[in-house]
C-alpha cells in the first residue's frame, strides 16, 4: 500500500482537482491520497470562497482519502513559505510515498533542475545584486527573479506561471528536508489541462481556471446547466445550493474588520509584522480613515512593484497578525516541538493510515480541538482566522457555522 500527497486549496474543488487526484493515484499506484489544504483564507491572500469544511466534503467526494489543514501561516504565505510549510508537514507524517502537484510544464527533471539552480543561487552575490536592481526598477518580485535568473544564468527558468512556480518551490523544499531524518516523497507532476490558471472566464472545456469558477459564482445567477459540466455533480449541486447561505466569500466581505485594525493599530505595531515590504505597508497607511473597501484599495495601490497578491497577502497579515504570531519562525517544528496536522476529514478506509502516522509521524495529529496546544500561537492564529470567517458568515448570510472547539472531522 502507497500514499500520494497532494497539497491543494481547492478554491472552489472543480473537474481539474478531481483530475488531478484520480492521475495522481494512477500514475504513482497510490491506494491513498493526502491532502494538505488551506483552510478558510488562500496563498493569494483572500479568504476562500466557501469554508474549508465544505471543501473537505467535496474532496472526500471526489478521490482524496485524508484531508489536513496547512496553518493559515503558510497557507497566505509566499510560494516558498506555503511550499515549505506544507512539504515539511507531508514529511513529518513518515507515511507519504510520492508527492504529485500539477505544473504547465509537465516535465518534473525540468523542474528539478529548476529548483537546483534557484538553490545554488542563493548564496551567489552576482545574483543577489541583479536581484535587487531589478526590483528597484520596480518589478514586482517573481519578475525580478525570473530576469535575474536569465541575466546571471543565461537559462530560460519556467518561473512564468503560477503551477510551475509552485512546482518549483515544492522540489526546493524537498531538497532543504534532505537531512531531516524523514522519510521524503517522490516528486511527480500532473501536466495541468483544461483553461491557464488566471483565465477569467470559462471556456468550452470541462476544466476551467478556478479563477473562472469564482468570477461565475460571484457574477452569474443562472449556473445549473455550465456547473454541471465544469463541477464533479456532488459539488455542483452543493454549491448551488449553498450560494447565498454561505457562499461566496470575497475580500471586501471583510473591509470593516480590516479597517478596524488599520485605524486602531499602532504604526509601530503594523510595521512589526512579517514579510510585508514597507514601500507597501506606507500606501496601506495611507488609506487609514478613509472611507474604502478593501478591492477598491488593492486596485488603487496596485502597480508594477506591488502584486496584487502582494497586496492581499499583507491585508490578511495585518488582519490575522497577534504579537506572538509576529515573531514565530516559519519552519514547522522549528519551536523544538512537533509540528501539527489539524485533521479536517478522512474516509473510513484510510483510518490505518492515520493511526500509522500516530505511530511512527514526527508530528501530533489534531483529532479533537480541544487536545490541541493551546500555547502554540501557530494554532492560535488558526482559531482567530476561523473566527473572523465565522463572523463574516454570518455578518454576510446569517450563517452560524459551530466554533472550532465543537467541530468534529468529516467522516465519510
Amino acid at each position: 500500500m502507497s500514499t500520494v500527497g497532494i497539497i491543494a486549496e481547492f478554491n472552489p474543488f472543480h473537474n481539474g482537482h478531481r483530475y488531478l487526484i484520480e492521475e495522481a493515484k494512477r500514475q504513482t499506484g497510490a491506494d491513498t491520497a493526502i491532502i494538505i489544504m488551506s483552510g478558510d483564507f488562500v496563498q493569494r491572500g483572500e479568504p476562500a470562497i466557501c469554508d474549508k469544511y465544505l471543501r473537505t466534503r467535496f474532496a472526500l467526494e471526489n478521490g482524496a482519502d485524508i484531508v489536513f489543514e496547512l496553518p493559515v501561516r503558510y497557507a497566505t504565505g509566499s510560494a516558498a513559505i506555503f511550499a515549505e510549510g506544507a512539504v515539511s508537514l507531508l514529511a513529518s507524517t513518515n507515511a507519504v510515498d510520492y508527492l504529485a502537484f500539477g505544473s504547465e510544464c509537465g516535465d518534473i527533471e525540468l523542474i528539478k533542475k529548476t529548483a537546483e539552480t534557484l538553490e545554488k543561487l542563493e548564496g551567489s552575490a552576482e545574483f543577489k545584486e541583479k536581484l535587487a536592481d531589478y526590483l528597484k526598477a520596480g518589478l514586482s518580485f517573481p519578475s525580478a527573479r525570473t530576469k535575474a535568473v536569465e541575466a546571471v544564468t543565461a537559462d530560460t527558468p519556467i518561473l512564468n506561471s503560477p503551477n510551475n512556480i509552485l512546482a518549483v518551490e515544492y522540489c526546493r523544499a524537498l531538497f532543504r528536508l534532505k537531512d531531516s531524518g524523514h522519510k521524503l516523497p517522490k516528486a511527480v507532476t500532473i501536466s495541468r489541462i483544461g483553461a491557464g490558471y488566471s483565465d477569467a472566464q470559462p471556456d468550452n472545456s470541462d476544466y476551467p481556471s478556478a479563477t473562472a469558477v469564482r468570477n461565475l459564482l460571484c457574477n452569474s445567477d443562472t449556473l445549473t446547466d455550465i456547473f454541471n459540466r465544469i463541477l464533479p455533480p456532488s459539488v455542483s449541486a452543493s454549491v448551488i445550493a449553498n450560494k447565498g447561505l454561505c457562499l461566496p466569500v470575497i475580500s471586501d466581505d471583510f473591509s470593516d474588520i480590516f479597517f478596524t485594525r488599520l485605524n486602531t493599530l499602532s504604526d509601530d505595531y503594523l510595521r512589526s509584522i512579517s514579510n510585508i515590504n514597507p514601500d507597501l505597508m506606507n500606501s496601506i497607511l495611507n488609506y487609514r480613515g478613509c472611507p474604502v473597501k478593501i478591492l477598491e484599495m488593492t486596485a488603487a495601490i496596485k502597480s508594477k512593484a506591488f502584486t496584487y497578491t502582494a497586496i492581499s497577502r499583507a491585508i490578511t497579515a495585518i488582519l490575522l497578525s497577534t504579537p506572538a504570531v509576529n515573531s514565530i519562525a516559519i519552519n514547522p517544528g522549528t519551536d523544538k516541538k512537533k509540528p501539527y496536522l489539524r485533521l479536517l476529514g478522512f474516509n473510513k478506509a484510510s483510518s490505518n493510515i492515520l493511526k500509522a502516522i500516530n505511530k511512527s509521524g514526527d508530528c501530533v495529529i489534531i483529532n479533537k480541538m480541544a487536545d490541541a496546544d493551546r500555547t502554540n500561537p501557530l494554532f492560535l492564529q488558526d482559531i482567530l482566522a476561523a473566527d473572523i470567517y465565522s463572523q463574516v458568515l454570518y455578518s454576510k448570510f446569517g450563517c452560524k457555522r459551530a466554533g472550532e472547539y465543537c467541530i468534529s472531522p468529516i467522516i465519510i
